[in-house]
């Protein structure tokens, strides 16, 4: 990553550098940032573009959770808080003003960027709700998020932009469902009275937490995954090995995804019915 005036202390005229600009050579990512045709952006790209450009500032909102490896999209534009200067935005670079929470930024990092804890509460409250509800169940079945983190930051950023949208999200998450699908999971359930099941239950084997899951019979050993409306890409590893784990842990892994339960739900029902009677002990 380098900016125009790094290229021209470097030698570059300034006609070499707009002809390089102009034949795709050299790309712009945002801000003053420059990029090699054959680099990718990446979080990291983002957040040295923006620390060229404004060396005061701290990455914040969606490509700081990003960065912290969170199965977001790359976002097309970067905020950014400073601690003073204009409001103007550059190149898809969006500067911030705002009282930055104790603990929010990483003094001794390397990089100018968000901690995780505020880094992900930022971004679910500056991207539209439905991505936010996606990116709020990840966190907090990944254990990078509880209910109660989440509270004590909506107490922190009291009256500021996007306090609304994480109060929603506390509000919405109150009955144990994460997304909308868990949400109806659960209604399902209960509409047809099958009980013995808990919610966003971490489940353990011998090397540690294997992760928290949507929906647990633990009695039957049975466990429920509940796949969004949207699937991530990103996410599939990461899933099935989560599933392997949990299979070799002598758990029977059902899989529910959203045509499931919107246009199947009697047969998930006949299907889960069958399988904890089969697998529920016998007195």
């Amino acid at each position: 990553m380098f900016t125009v005036r790094q290229a021209l202390d470097a030698g570059a005229s300034r006609g070499q550098v707009a002809r390089r600009l102009a034949d795709g050579t050299w790309r712009r990512t945002v801000g003053r940032g420059i990029r090699l045709a054959g680099d990718e952006p990446d979080p990291l790209v983002l957040v040295e573009s923006a620390m060229l450009t404004w060396p005061d500032a701290v990455v914040i909102g969606q490509a700081a959770a990003a960065f912290h490896r969170a199965p977001v999209l790359l976002p097309s534009v970067v905020d950014v808080w400073r601690p003073h200067g204009g409001a103007r935005t550059m190149r898809g670079l969006v500067p911030h003003r705002f009282q930055l929470p104790d603990g929010a930024r990483r003094p001794t990092s390397l990089w100018s960027v968000a901690q995780p804890g505020f880094a992900f509460v930022d971004a679910l409250r500056r991207m539209p709700i439905d991505d936010a509800r996606d990116l709020f169940a990840w966190l907090v079945t990944h254990r990078h998020l509880s209910r109660d983190d989440l509270a004590r930051w909506i107490h922190e950023l009291r009256g500021q932009h996007g306090a609304c949208q994480l109060r929603q999200l506390l509000a919405e998450s109150a009955s144990g469902a994460l997304s909308v699908a868990e949400r109806r999971e659960h209604q399902m359930l209960r509409a047809a009275r099958i009980r013995g099941w808990r919610a966003n239950v971490a489940v353990r084997d011998e090397r540690g937490i294997i992760g928290v899951v949507d929906v647990l019979f633990e009695a039957e050993r049975v466990v429920i995954e509940v796949d969004g409306r949207r699937a991530h890409a990103d996410r599939f590893q990461e899933d099935r090995t989560r599933q392997n784990r949990l299979v070799v842990a002598g758990y029977l892994v059902l899989r529910h995804t959203w045509t499931d339960l919107t246009r199947r739900a009697p047969t998930l029902l006949d299907d889960l019915r069958r399988v904890l009677a089969a697998r529920r002990p016998r007195r």
